[in-house]
């Protein structure tokens, strides 16, 4: 196939910045899964020139070329390539029609006239084009990754490159691939009209000089597999709720704002998606319920959602011993005034129940409060609003006790907004949840909630509810079933992987040894596993946990006074990060070293070192 539109030709003439490249990788050391024959796994192909340069400029590990690929208002790809030896742009737009690439293509001169598109180029410009299409393959994927995450220097980037341009390699040119990406031979003349009609909805590299009208892409027309690992600095409003919305500046505070280091999950970029979608059905998506193990990343795809809906962010934390009060608000002492005073003291002065004997014995303290015994319309609530009068009543003027200050929740609820409830399962009493159940049908003047001040909170349309879980943890409880049946979207949070902890951590600490930050990834996961399969409870292992380890290898290898972090220093990072988290049994700790540490690092030297401790 890709005689005429794309040509592979390796030269060995690399750009400065990609001379490690210079080392060629056959491809029975480099594989890729789409190799078709026996023979094809059998001749050695090494890493295209041009091609390398080009994929080197997409992901940002150089900047060598103009090269500008977007996505437009019609779904069509558009791309843009200029070598800095040449004065032409080649440019290009195209469209999947029948499962088949259609390319229009031409040349922009110095002068600004458009040319036709000759034979004679290698056709770079056209796998750039495709090459988000052929980015959602997962063996392509875990290339790029890598690249991402390595030097342009390190023989891991020159083997992810071969081994990602060999994948791209078999897919355009031979048809027979298991996953091949197709397109037609001859491209069609691109006329400026062409060029005129095209509004940029989304960049995937560069700036466009050529095709730089601008134009939203609606949300709806992004695929599923589309959608992962885009950069944090672009979700701002991604898929806003209300385009006509403006924030005050409290509220503009509050949204997220990830920074360049995360790399959004497809499930919080998926789960945005289809919140802001839903507004065209009556019942639209606002509960959602996020679950996972600790350490899978709920929290921050939680924010990283709220800033792709252009929300501010509240979080609520719960706790075993959470009452309906710690729900909606608390009354707090006011100590601005100087007070220091507390609510049972002050309960037992004016001689009315607690908050907590509303919880345990609600008919006695209804009866104490009202004088009669509470009626089938009579409810916990009116014990609180009743308790809470009185106590703001108690001094009046500026002289009060207390003050009520609303839960995170209820400001979200009343000024829209993106709410977390945390771990919201480890509530003892499963009545506590009950009271959101008015509110968790969606907006609308139906939805409401009255405070124990006697205010009544309507749920703003905008406002969106994330119950975020570990279903592992001791102590949990299930969801009281009135609120389970509120919510809307459900989302299992799968565990990272080895190269997603590898990038999370490399981002987040700056770890600069890769073969070393690999080895410690790939001896978390195992550590996991092991623990999970040998039923070693009592520790944790994971994200947080390789992240512990590499900030404190960071910090072992400066005391030693080294220039490059040392197996050494990984070694004695562990033993306070990571092996003394897996368990709080000796002997199961012992267990994990020998039956996994060992496999990756030193066993004399960790032992040596746990003596010395």
């Amino acid at each position: 196939m890709a005689k005429k539109l794309i040509s592979f030709n390796f030269n060995g003439e690399f750009v400065p910045e990609l001379e490690a490249l210079t080392k060629r990788y056959p491809i029975s050391e480099v594989s890729t899964t789409y190799c078709t024959t026996a023979a094809s796994r059998m001749k050695e192909y090494n890493t295209d020139t041009y091609l390398a340069e080009a994929i080197a400029n997409y992901i940002g590990s150089i900047d060598t070329m103009h090269l500008f690929v977007g996505k437009t208002s019609k779904n069509e790809y558009v791309a843009e390539y200029k070598k800095p030896d040449k004065d032409e742009i080649q440019i290009c737009i195209g469209q999947i029609k029948d499962g088949k690439f259609q390319f229009k293509a031409g040349i922009i001169s110095e002068t600004g006239l458009l040319g036709q598109y000759a034979e004679g180029h290698k056709g770079t410009m056209f796998a750039m084009a495709m090459f988000p299409e052929i980015a959602k393959d997962s063996e392509a994927m875990s290339f790029i990754d890598i690249l991402k995450n390595y030097d342009v220097s390190d023989e891991n980037y020159s083997k992810s490159m071969c081994g990602l341009s060999n994948n791209m390699y078999y897919r355009l040119k031979d048809e027979k691939s298991t996953s091949p990406v197709r397109y037609e031979q001859e491209p069609k003349k691109l006329s400026q009209a062409d060029i005129d009609a095209v509004k940029v909805g989304r960049i995937f590299c560069g700036e466009p000089k050529v095709f730089n009208r601008t134009a939203p892409l609606p949300s709806e027309d992004y695929d599923e597999e589309e959608i992962s690992g885009i950069p944090a600095a672009s979700l701002r409003d991604m898929y806003p709720l209300d385009e006509g919305r403006v924030l005050s500046a409290e509220e503009e505070a509050r949204v997220p704002q990830m920074g360049d280091w995360y790399v959004v999950p497809e499930w919080s970029m998926k789960t945005a998606k289809r919140i802001a979608a839903s507004n065209r059905f009556r019942k639209s998506i606002r509960n959602i319920l996020l679950y996972g193990p600790s350490g899978t990343g709920k929290t921050e795809g939680s924010q990283a959602i709220a800033e792709m809906l252009g929300l501010p962010y509240y979080t609520q934390t719960c706790s075993p011993d959470d009452d309906k009060f710690d729900i909606l608000g608390q009354l707090i002492p006011n100590t601005g005034k100087g007070k220091t005073g507390d609510t049972d003291e002050a309960c037992k002065q004016l001689d009315i129940p607690t908050f907590s004997d509303v919880e345990n014995d609600f008919k006695t303290s209804f009866m104490k409060l009202f004088g009669k015994e509470p009626g089938k319309l009579d409810s916990e609530a009116d014990c609180y609003q009743e308790i809470t009068k009185r106590l703001l009543e108690k001094n009046a003027g500026d002289e009060n006790d207390f003050v009520y200050v609303k839960s995170e929740l209820i400001q979200a609820i009343k000024h829209g907004g993106f709410c977390e409830i945390q771990e919201a399962n480890i509530i003892k009493r499963a009545s506590v949840l009950e009271a959101l159940n008015p509110l968790l049908a969606g907006g609308g003047k139906d939805n409401f909630i009255k405070l124990p001040t006697g205010e009544v909170i309507t749920r703003h349309p905008d406002c969106v509810i994330a119950f975020t879980v570990n279903r592992e943890y001791e102590g949990c409880n299930d969801l009281q079933e009135a609120v389970y049946s509120r919510i809307n979207l459900i989302k299992q949070i799968p565990e990272p992987s080895e190269d997603e902890l590898f990038s999370r951590t490399k981002a987040q600490t700056g770890f600069d040894n890769a073969a070393l930050l690999k080895k410690m990834a790939k001896c978390v996961v195992e550590i996991h596993q092991y623990c999970r399969e040998k039923d070693i409870t009592g520790g944790v292992c994971g994200p947080r946990e390789l992240i512990d380890w590499a900030q404190d290898a960071i910090l072992e290898s400066e005391d030693r006074g080294e220039d490059k972090i040392s197996e050494k220093a990984v070694i004695a990072a562990a033993l306070e990060t990571v092996l003394e988290k897996v368990a709080q049994n000796e002997d199961d700790i012992e267990d994990v070293i020998t039956g996994v540490f060992n496999k990756h690092f030193n066993l004399s030297t960790v032992n040596g070192m746990r003596r010395k401790k």
